[in-house]
This record gives structure tokens, sequence and C-alpha cells, in this order.
């Protein structure tokens, strides 16, 4: 323990703050060590995290100032994207925090460096040997959430390596091919894909969280109320969207398939509006239907994630769409199209973006750095929403559970 403490008081500045190196990560809690053991394939399983959190750090926004080193995140809650994946910037205003917050911390997921993961106890196991017996035909990979292990437990199934192509394979496809496959976000479902969905799942009983309280599979229903399916893919995310945007905040893939979405925006200056929102009023093969004749189809159609023949939670969302004055005008095209299948007209999203709500700036910043799980949010709400150059720096000082420090370097407290 005297030990602990000496480290601690040592290493205090850098513990509660981050710096970024190059000037883009910061190691605030939020990067995890992936313990992938000899049952899979490391190169490829790595090479897929990788490109998983490369894609979710390019789907943000960013304001970067050299200077301080400090960076700004942001979402555009007037795009298309986040329309469609999100709600309306009108319902959604509520939950813009959490839903910054988890893409910040996908973004972040890279291996750490060492001794803060294992200060913090931040890693997650990764297998390919099926402990659970959950890898159905159609099952890529699953997550397990046992409280009574000490990591978390990403696994791989044999679907995840023979029947998934590489997010480069995928994207090299869409650079080649015809142009209507830059319209079509089903052209990017990868080995990344699932990545980011399993990584969502790893719930706040760990130092290694993503998405607070866990992200889930949610249920809805289609066929006017008689059809219960998962909602795994964009066309049933969007959906999601439309009818509750409380549990689209916490559905997997309604932040797989955002940030796939703005990242190849951002590559190709296409937004990928397809596959549209499913219509609930018919059934889950009418909907399946109707994306085969939609513009920018893939030759081959990539399976459902699902985590496990038992995957899902509990929730059954059976909700009417919102009302379509909740949206902006010019978003009125796409809500059309649900009936007609295609968007008739062009759509044109406003370029400017909109910050999320910003609270009263703190008078410090506060991170737990003791034995346990860590809890960052209130670091990443700073890096967040917050500029710090008004802040006071001083050292970090002891209190109760916590450290407390507002110095905007911690390499300027060690010199």
């Amino acid at each position: 323990m005297i030990f602990q403490k000496v480290l601690v008081s040592a290493l205090a500045p850098s513990l509660v703050w981050a710096w970024s190196v190059p000037f883009r990560r910061q190691d605030v809690g939020i990067y995890t060590t992936f313990l992938i053991d000899d049952s899979c394939d490391k190169a490829v399983v790595q090479k897929a995290h990788d490109d998983a959190v490369k894609m979710a750090d390019g789907a943000l926004d960013i304001e970067h100032d050299e200077l301080s080193t400090l960076l700004k995140y942001k979402i555009n809650w007037n795009g298309e994207a986040t329309i469609d994946y999100f709600g309306s910037p009108q319902s959604n205003n509520a939950y813009r925090e959490h839903i910054l917050r988890t893409i910040i911390l996908s973004s972040q997921a890279y291996s750490g460096w060492g001794w803060s993961d294992y200060w913090n106890d931040r890693y997650v196991t990764v297998t390919c040997n099926d402990p659970k017996n959950d890898c159905g035909p159609s099952s890529p990979a699953y997550t397990v959430n046992d409280e009574t292990q000490r990591y978390p437990l990403i696994n791989y199934c044999q679907t995840f390596f023979k029947n998934l192509s590489s997010h480069d394979e995928m994207w090299n496809k869409v650079k080649s091919g015809p142009a209507d496959l830059k319209q079509n976000i089903r052209n990017l479902r990868s080995q990344a894909t699932t990545v980011l969905h399993e990584l969502l799942h790893i719930n706040s009983h760990w130092s290694s969280n993503v998405c607070a309280g866990g992200c889930v599979d949610t249920f809805q229903r289609l066929n006017n109320g008689k059809e219960k399916v998962r909602t795994y893919k964009a066309g049933r995310a969007k959906l999601l969207a439309r009818r509750d945007v409380q549990s689209a905040s916490m559905t997997n893939d309604n932040y797989a398939y955002w940030v796939m979405a703005r990242w190849m925006e951002k590559q190709t200056g296409v937004y990928p509006k397809y596959p549209l929102a499913w219509d609930p009023s018919k059934t889950r093969a009418d909907n399946e239907k109707r994306e085969e004749t939609e513009p920018g189809v893939p030759e081959s159609t990539a399976f459902d994630i699902e985590d496990s023949p038992s995957g899902g939670d509990n929730t059954d969302v059976n909700a009417e769409l919102a009302a379509a004055d909740t949206y902006p005008e010019w978003y009125k095209p796409i809500l059309d199209a649900m009936e007609s299948g295609t968007v008739s007209t062009e759509v044109n999203q406003p370029t400017d973006i909109e910050q999320a709500p910003k609270d009263a700036p703190p008078d410090s910043i506060i991170c737990e750095t003791t034995e346990g799980s860590p809890i960052y949010f209130d670091c990443v709400h700073a890096f967040t929403f917050n500029d710090f150059r008004d802040l006071e720096a001083y050292k970090g000082k002891k209190d109760e559970d916590h450290w407390e420090a507002v110095s905007s370097h911690p390499l300027l407290d060690l010199i």
C-alpha cells in the first residue's frame, strides 16, 4: 500500500489529466488492452479492432487547438446521419451528451500504454473458442458481461472469419465500384462493424466501459405489432430512431451504422442514405424485399449481426412514428420515402455544426483513479464540452476516493 500511495503521488497529474500524442488520443480511462488468446487469428482480430476505432475516430467532427493540445468533439445534430440514427434535433436533446460520450469512447478504444491499463485494470478478454456455445450459423460474435468474471469477454465465431470481409476490402470495393455503391451503407458491412457492435455491449460495471449502462440489441415490432425483430442493421436502426429516441441512444447498431455512415460520407462526400428506414406496417420479408431494390445494393447480402441465438434485451418497442412536424423541413423527402421506396428529390442538409448543450464550466475535473472501475465520464465531458483555458492550473490533490486536477498538461507538472 505504501508503494501504491507513493506511485499515486508521483503520477497523480498523469493519472487525472490527459495529453495527446500526437495531439490526438487522451488517456483518461478510455484506452483498453484486448487480451486476445491463441484460439483466434490474432492479426485478423487486431486489424478489425483497429479499423473499427479508425472509423469511429474519423466519424467525429473535431476542433483542434495545437497550442493547448486540447480537442473539442462535435456532432452535427442537424445532419442527415444523426437524424437518421438518433432522431430529430427536436427530440434527441436530452440524449445528446450520452450519444456523444459513447461515440468518443468508441473512438478511443485503442490498446493502451501498459502502466495505465494495469493501474486501472482496463482489460477485455478476447477469445474464439465459443465458451458459451452461442455461435449460431449467422452469429459472427457475442459479448459476455458476467460480473463474476474479472473482465468482460468478446468471442468471435467462425462466421466472423469466413463470411465477413475486412474493412479495407469492403472500402476498396466501394471506391473502385459503381458510383451508387457510395449511396448504400450495406457496402461497408465488415468485420470492423461487428467489432463496433460488440464494444458497445461492454457495460459500466467494467473499467473498459464504452456505452454507459451497456448498449443492447433492442427488440421492436413490425407488421402492425404482429412480428418481433431485433434492431440489427441500418433499416431497422433508422426505424427505431423514428419511434423511440431513448431506445436508439442505447442500441448498438444505431451507433455502429451512424459511425459507418459518417465515415463514408466524409471519405466520399456522399451521404449513404440507403437503406431507408423500415416501414413498421410491413412484414420483415416485405421490408427486406424492398431493400433489394434500393440503389447500391451489394452483390451479396451480409447476414444479420446476431450476438447469439438468445441475444437481445427485454425491450419491445411498438411506438408510433414521430410526427413529421418534429423534423426539419429539408428532411421531409426522407420521411416520404418510407412509402415510396426512393428519395424523390435532392436532400440539402445544412452544413453548420450545432454543438450539444453546454453545461456550466466546472471548477475542477474529477477522475477516479483508485481501485475498482475508474469513472472517467467527467473527464470525457470536460474534453467534449468545455474549454480549459480559464481554469486555474495546480497539481492534483486527494479528496476521498478521487483525484482533483485542473492542470492543462501533465508534463508541465512533472518538469
